[in-house]
C-alpha cells in the first residue's frame, strides 16, 4: 500500500540520516570506530542529566530536532532490552553495536554505501 511505502521510504531516509551523521570523515562509508563514536555522543547529547541514563520522558523532545531526529528516537525505543522506560549506556552501546553488524554484510567491519543502500531497502 502506499502507506507501506511512506513508512519503508521514512525509514530509508532515516538510516541514511543516522549513517550520513557518522561518517566523521565524510568518505561515503562508516567505520566500526566511527560508529562507536557517534553512538557515544549521541547517548551522551540525549542523556540531558549526565546520569548514564536515557530517560524516556527525554526521547520525545528528540523529534524534529537537527542531529537528534526520528531515526535516533526509533534507535531509542529498541535499545530498552529490558523495557523499564530507561536506556543504559550499555543498552544504547548494544544495540547500536548489534544494528551496525546486521548492517555490515560482509563483515569487514566497514558500511559501505551499497551496504547503506540496502540498509535502506
Amino acid at each position: 500500500t502506499a502507506a507501506a511505502r511512506g513508512a519503508s521510504e521514512a525509514q530509508a531516509n532515516e538510516n541514511t540520516k543516522m549513517l550520513v551523521q557518522a561518517d566523521a570523515n565524510k568518505d561515503g562509508s562508516v567505520t566500526t570506530s566511527e560508529a562507536k563514536s557517534n553512538r557515544t555522543k549521541v547517548f551522551a547529547k540525549m542523556d540531558r542529566n549526565e546520569d548514564g541514563v536515557i530517560h524516556q520522558s527525554a526521547r520525545p523532545s528528540l523529534v524534529g530536532k537537527s542531529k537528534f531526529d526520528k531515526a535516533y528516537k526509533n534507535a531509542a525505543a529498541t535499545a530498552d532490552a529490558n523495557n523499564d522506560g530507561q536506556i543504559t549506556r550499555r543498552e544504547w552501546e548494544t544495540a547500536l553495536s548489534a544494528r551496525f553488524s546486521r548492517l555490515d554484510l560482509d563483515r569487514n567491519g566497514t558500511l559501505d554505501a551499497s551496504e547503506i543502500a540496502r540498509a535502506n531497502r
